[in-house]
């Protein structure tokens, strides 16, 4: 699954509106603060370290292997998110589509619409998120396609559904 990122609690909403379960592929430096620490042990996610090309190699590896088997895992291909972006999707990541690609496996663009005001908004009202599991991407639609191409294709579909949520049309978002 690979989803926009808006802030802390954009995995746990994902884990919580999906209805198996999966695991998460996570910065290793932001992997360590109290709670991320036992939620990552937790469902057993893979801490990927940016700047060691070798280890988020690997890592890319065991992903693979690991979803060619049937693990699912969510992939944030913005790399991160900045402070306050509310819905605005950062631009995302063409090598983080690899692990899939390799393991000829679906790809699941999610769409996150309003999970920043969770942590951001400064506020003890509810909040309501929305989380949008867009139409997979099969492995023989992208098989002759590069990195850079699903890419923008699965940036796109979750820009409009983003879109399309802020305007509160969830049906036409989860066709997007």
């Amino acid at each position: 699954m690979f989803p926009n990122h808006q802030g802390k609690y954009d995995a746990l909403g994902i884990l919580y509106g999906h209805p198996l379960p999966c695991s998460i592929v996570m910065d290793d430096a932001r992997s360590h603060m109290p709670l991320v620490s036992q939620f990552i042990d937790l469902v057993k996610g893979k801490r990927i370290k940016l700047h060691d090309i070798r280890q988020a190699a690997r890592i890319i590896h065991e992903v693979s292997v690991e979803t060619a088997q049937g693990r699912k895992f969510i992939i944030f291909p913005a790399g991160g998110y900045r402070h306050r972006n509310g819905n605005y999707v950062d631009p995302f990541k063409p090598g983080t589509f690899k692990s899939a690609m390799k393991a000829k496996a679906p790809i699941v663009p999610v769409a996150l619409v309003d999970s920043w005001k969770v942590y951001d908004l400064n506020s003890l009202r509810p909040v309501k998120t929305q989380v949008y599991f867009l139409k997979p991407i099969y492995y023989n639609d992208y098989k002759d396609m590069k990195s850079v191409e699903i890419c923008d294709q699965v940036y796109h579909r979750i820009c409009r559904a983003v879109r399309l949520g802020e305007r509160n049309m969830p049906e036409q978002a989860v066709r997007s």
